[in-house]
């Protein structure tokens, strides 16, 4: 179930806590071992590097401006998928969202992603291409939609428990902001056009992350931006950027020690790779605090069996 804003006394006491929920380290343990070693968020399997060179995309990149990923390349994207049950008893299965696998129970993805009034009957999470979770509790960032589209953020509780490998792996939250004109990778199964038609395999734009003074700008977004809890990333002749279907996937950066960082959550845009109009993401590196102490506290409240026995319950 989603978890609401009912007064003024939790966002306020959120704002007094959140400076210091972000000096401590609450996230589940990453490292915990598995058969084949340690696993290490971010360092996916196949150890995708990139050079400066790998950012050039092919003269027929059309996510729009993307092209297809190599497959398991990105073990951490998933796919929401709504199930809506029919009179006659049978199911429509359909795609909603992406999302970020960042730790074995928990995805996160864009809190508008839940937006709509009428629910479905179920939600699922698809993760390494073909295995199906269950993903019915969800709990939305407290503070969205104070502002216009702010802190669109929610986090995923899937069951069973994923397991790690080539094909499933999870994203490290961002230890620092990413940097202006930093090249980063989106991916994602949504439209390859405004309006047009979605791949079925997964697929991936470059784009670098944008000055918000710029993206902010009157020739851009003319103020409509919050910039505590956004960022862009896109070039000002548009040319690649997220669409339709793509809301909730990761914004993925490396760091300087080439690991892969949750940067941002599709979040909203003008359009679809309109020029002036780069993609806006939320920025994950503000609500981390919030999306550490929320699994915090659910693996406290709720932990899984395998948790209970090593705390020898």
């Amino acid at each position: 179930m989603a978890i609401k804003l009912a007064s003024f006394c939790p966002i306020f006491l959120f704002l007094l806590l959140l400076p210091i929920l972000s000096t401590f380290s609450l996230s589940p343990n990453l490292n915990s071992s598995v058969a084949d070693g340690v696993v290490s968020c971010g360092v996916p399997p196949l150890n995708r590097n990139f050079t400066r060179f790998d950012y050039l995309m092919p003269d027929t990149h059309r996510l729009v401006g993307g092209f297809e990923s190599s497959p398991h390349a990105w073990p951490w994207t998933g796919q929401l998928v709504t199930v809506w049950k029919e009179a006659n008893g049978s199911a429509t299965v359909t795609h909603k969202c992406g999302c970020a696998l960042i730790a074995r129970d928990f995805v996160v993805t864009a809190a508008h992603c839940f937006a709509k009034s009428r629910l479905p009957s179920r939600f699922l999470v698809i993760l390494g291409g073909h295995e199906i979770f269950d993903g019915k509790k969800h709990f939305i960032h407290p503070l969205y939609q104070i502002v216009h589209s702010a802190y669109d953020a929610a986090l995923i509780r899937i069951s069973p428990v994923s397991k790690f490998g080539n094909n499933v792996w999870p994203i490290c939250l961002p230890t620092f902001p990413a940097s202006v004109n930093r090249m980063c990778v989106v991916t994602g199964w949504g439209r390859l056009a405004e309006g047009g038609k979605r791949p079925q395999n997964l697929r991936e734009i470059h784009v670098p992350i944008m000055r918000s003074t710029t993206c902010n700008g009157v020739s851009h977004y003319a103020g409509r931006l919050h910039y505590p809890s956004m960022l862009c990333a896109g070039f000002n002749a548009g040319k690649a950027d997220a669409c339709q279907g793509d809301s909730g996937g990761p914004l993925q950066c490396q760091n300087a020690q080439n690991i892969w960082e949750l940067q941002g959550i599709v979040s909203w845009g003008i359009g679809c790779a309109n020029p002036k109009f780069p993609g806006v993401y939320t920025k994950t590196f503000v609500i981390s605090p919030w999306i550490r102490a929320e699994m915090f506290r659910l693996k406290t409240l709720y932990p899984t069996p395998a948790e209970e026995e090593k705390g020898g319950k």
